[in-house]
Formats: C-alpha cells, sequence, structure tokens
C-alpha cells in the first residue's frame, strides 16, 4: 500500500503497484514436510524397539574413533528417531554429530542428521547434510525435491533451480517437480523458462490449479491480460471457492476497464473476508473507486480497520477513501488513528486534512 499523503485519486494510488503477483499466485508455499517425511521413508532402517535404544546408541559414538558397524548405525539411527519423535531434537543432534564423521558414508545417518538441523532451524546446516547424503547416493528425485525447496527457502534459487532440474529428470511424470521449478525461475528473472515448466505441469496435471494461476501471473506481469483472464479461469474451475484467484481475475478485469465485473465477482466473498484479505480488498476499493462510488470503497476499509483497531495500513487506507469520498472529519479521524499506530504516510494526511476547510 502506499504511503504517499497526497491527494491523488485512490484508484491511481502507487499501492496497486507494488502488490506482487507471487504473493496472489502463492505456489512456493513450502511444503517441505512431505518432502522430509518421503525422504524418512526412503532413507532411514526401521526402528528398534527396544528400551535401551538411546544407551546403545550412546555407547556407539563414544570410546575409540573406530568405524561404526551396521548394528550400531542402526542403534543410533533407532534411538534419534525416538528423539525426534519426543520432540527432542537437541538429544538427537548429540548423538548424530558424532556418527556422521564415524560413518562419513552412510546415506541414512547424513539425512537424519540434516532433518534434526533443519528441526533445531539450522537450515543451512541441514541442507550440507542433504547435500552430502545425495552425494553418496543413490539418488533420488524426492532427495533432491528436499534440496531444492530447502535451497530456495534459504533464496538460493541457482542452487534449487539445479536440484529441481535432477528431480524432473529422475522423475519426470511427477508436476511438483517443473511446479517448484517455474517458481525459483520467476524469481531468477527467466520467465520463458518458468512459462515452460508451468505448462509441463499442466500437461502432468490438467487440474492443479495453482500452474495456471502461476502462468495467469507472469502474463500478467507482461500485460497480456485476455491471455492472463483465460489461464486464471482455467484455475478457478479448479478451486472456484479460492479467494486468490478471484483477486488475480478482479485485477485483469480492472486493467480491462471493466469495474463493474471486477466489483461483482469479490462482491461475492463474506464481508469479513473480504475485511481480512488486504489484496481483496484493494482490488475491491479500486473496483468501487472506478465505478465512482468511494463512498462505499471507505465503508469497506473503515470496517476493516474496525476488525484490526492495531493495523496503521487498514486505517490509513479509509482515512484516504473517506478523503476520496468528501467525509472529511471522519478521514481525519482515520488519519490521526494509523498516525498514533506508527503508518509515516499518515502523518502527512492528518497535516493536509487539518489545513482543509
Amino acid at each position: 500500500m502506499s504511503n504517499s499523503a497526497g491527494h491523488e485519486p485512490a484508484s491511481q494510488a502507487p499501492g496497486r503497484r507494488r502488490l506482487a503477483y507471487l504473493a496472489l499466485v502463492p505456489v512456493v508455499a513450502i511444503l517441505a514436510a512431505g518432502a522430509w517425511l518421503t525422504v524418512r521413508l526412503l532413507s532411514t532402517p526401521p526402528p528398534l524397539q527396544e528400551a535401551s535404544a538411546g544407551e546403545r546408541a550412546r555407547a556407539a559414538v563414544s570410546g575409540r574413533a573406530e568405524p561404526l558397524t551396521a548394528e550400531k548405525i542402526e542403534a543410533i539411527v533407532s534411538a534419534s528417531r525416538g528423539y525426534l519423535n519426543r520432540a527432542d531434537p537437541a538429544s538427537a543432534a548429540a548423538i548424530l554429530e558424532p556418527a556422521v564423521h564415524r560413518a562419513p558414508a552412510d546415506q541414512a545417518l547424513r539425512f537424519l542428521y540434516g532433518e534434526t538441523l533443519l528441526t533445531l532451524g539450522r537450515k543451512d546446516e541441514a541442507l550440507e547434510q542433504y547435500e552430502l547424503g545425495i552425494a553418496i547416493g543413490p539418488d533420488h528425485a524426492e532427495y533432491r525435491f528436499m534440496a531444492g525447496t530447502l535451497s530456495a527457502d534459504l533464496g538460493r534459487d541457482e542452487q534449487a533451480d539445479a536440484h529441481y532440474a535432477v528431480a524432473q529428470t529422475l522423475d519426470p511424470s511427477n508436476p511438483k517437480h517443473p511446479l517448484y521449478r517455474a517458481q525459483v525461475q520467476r524469481r531468477l528473472g527467466r520467465p520463458d523458462a518458468a512459462r515452460a515448466n508451468l505448462m509441463i505441469a499442466t500437461r502432468l496435471d490438467p487440474s492443479l490449479a495453482v500452474a495456471w494461476g502461476a502462468l495467469a501471473g507472469l502474463a500478467l506481469d507482461e500485460n497480456r491480460l485476455s491471455v492472463a483472464l483465460g489461464y486464471v479461469r482455467r484455475a478457478r474451475e479448479f478451486e472456484a471457492d479460492r479467494a486468490t484467484w478471484r483477486v488475480v481475475e478482479a485485477k485483469i478485469l480492472n486493467r480491462q476497464r471493466e469495474p463493474a465485473a471486477a466489483a461483482n465477482l469479490l462482491a461475492a466473498v463474506p464481508p469479513e473476508e473480504r475485511a481480512a484479505d488486504p489484496a481483496l480488498l484493494e482490488e475491491y476499493a479500486l473496483a468501487l473507486g472506478l465505478l465512482g462510488k468511494p463512498d462505499l470503497a471507505a465503508e469497506e476499509y473503515t470496517r476493516a480497520a474496525e476488525a484490526a483497531p492495531e493495523n496503521a495500513e487498514m486505517a490509513f487506507q479509509a482515512a484516504r477513501w473517506l478523503d476520496q469520498a468528501s467525509q472529511a472529519d471522519r478521514a481525519l479521524r482515520y488519519a490521526e488513528a494509523a498516525a498514533r499506530r506508527g503508518h509515516a504516510g499518515a502523518v502527512q494526511l492528518v497535516e493536509r486534512l487539518r489545513r482543509s476547510p
């Protein structure tokens, strides 16, 4: 949202241009938990059922720095898994750290230590362990997907792209690999590559709404509005109730100067849901403003501001739209509330409104 205090029409607020389409199409909502589980199932031997597993594991990694036997590794894995299941990753790490030094070529230990480090929030070290485990072999698409997802989470998009590429090669029938790869390629400024991978994902799973939504986002970035509209409507075919796709479609309709259609589309969302969704609320208010109804846009924002009394941005936007609706007294109250909550742009708006007749 804009922090400008000028008297520009609300329908032209620069805040609209700041809305990130990836935020509207949340493909990179990271689903790594599923990948961790797959890695666990693919790489970890069955846990021992003996009550003394913890003691045996500690004994296995203590003493002389000799290679670990298969039996000792099994005890370490079993005990570490038990600690993780009891939400005690620190104890698991205490066993696994010396174990990976004693058995550096054991893939199961590497992956389990990586999972443990991830649970402890040590993402960089976790990624290192996953990549060391992959290097040991055998390779697997799910291992690559896990490493790619963690790399993306750390902002290492080139690294993520490389892992997802291998995952695609190892499991070309799984649409999640081109889908996730497309998102990092988009962030890397490679829209053509991202589009190609999204098309692969939709061919593998034509009902994959999030891929159609991402294609719409790419087309919208390029101002190919009719193409974007076709894509987002495909997304809505499969996820009709998802507000995200309504917002994208409304954004396109507003750009096409069809605000009545955009307003009708978003008016179908319950008022309490509109108030809780800043992107939807912004697009709905814009449509109302384009229709010459700033008073209705102002009421939408005042409702949202009352529902979130600590939200400075909501109060500021309520003030701006009330100002557009020529309700100066109410606009001043909301602008003052936004200023008290620390909104920088609200201070200038308060000053201007106080100087107004």
